[in-house]
């Protein structure tokens, strides 16, 4: 199957971050945008789904998370970030081994990968150290180029199933100025890629409407950091192990 679309994309910005607890506007305008796609779909029998779309989504006006240091007044952090360009490809795919082992139980191995750049393609002027900077080409923040989530499933006709799966987030910047070095205040500055692992274990009792599961979250218990806007750095969740057990009446 081959697809193409083009739509005119338009969201006016949140409450909570268009007007402070005082009532005031910060002055945001929506976000508009033309989006275009084109991608091919591609099935192989029961065990082999594939697709592949490149995309472009050009912004006349972007609302960007930019933080206090940068010279945003809002509390929520987010600003008009003008004229913006993102173009990409993403890439996915899903592969069944049941059929090919002839078995009731599901084995998946599932992957989708996101490749783009995402940058500033209008003139616009950021003060910067008693100077003016124009930002034009400089990418924007919190958009980092590659995303790949990656996963397998084993899920028996009885028993005990499994889900382990990853997420994969390259590096990306806080700030219109694409900085490096973080500040001492932690507000601005390079986010370093990180991979997380979760992994979930699942039980189903046999002719029981009874299940139950132990799950663990980011299980390499990685420190990383999740956001610098707008106060500064926040750090992304540490291992979180819960479990559960649910019964269908």
């Amino acid at each position: 199957q081959f697809f193409a679309g083009i739509h005119k994309g338009f969201a006016p910005p949140r409450i909570k971050d268009a007007i402070n607890t005082s009532g005031l506007p910060y002055n945001l305008d929506a976000e508009i945008s033309t989006n275009y796609e084109v991608g091919s779909r591609f099935k192989m029998g029961e065990f082999l789904d594939i697709e592949l779309t490149a995309f472009a989504m050009d912004f006349e006006n972007q609302l960007i998370p930019v933080s206090v240091s940068s010279g945003n007044t809002n509390a929520a952090g987010i600003i008009n970030g003008g004229k913006t360009m993102h173009k990409g490809i993403e890439a996915g795919f899903k592969f069944d081994f049941s059929p090919l082992l002839g078995t009731k139980n599901s084995i998946k191995l599932e992957s989708n990968a996101t490749f783009q750049k995402a940058y500033y393609n209008a003139n616009r002027f950021v003060p910067a150290n008693g100077s003016t900077i124009n930002v034009k080409g400089y990418q924007v923040p919190y958009s980092p180029r590659v995303m790949i989530n990656s996963a397998i499933t084993y899920s028996p006709d009885r028993g005990i199933g499994f889900k382990l799966a990853t997420n994969y987030i390259s590096s990306q910047f806080s700030d219109e100025l694409n900085s490096i070095s973080s500040s001492a205040n932690g507000r601005s500055g390079k986010i370093g890629s990180r991979v997380i692992t979760d992994f979930n274990l699942f039980y189903e009792l046999p002719r029981r409407k009874i299940s139950a599961y132990i799950a663990a979250k980011n299980i390499g218990n990685v420190r990383y950091i999740s956001t610098r806007r707008p106060e500064g750095i926040r750090v992304g969740l540490p291992r979180l192990i819960t479990a559960g057990l649910e019964i269908s009446l």
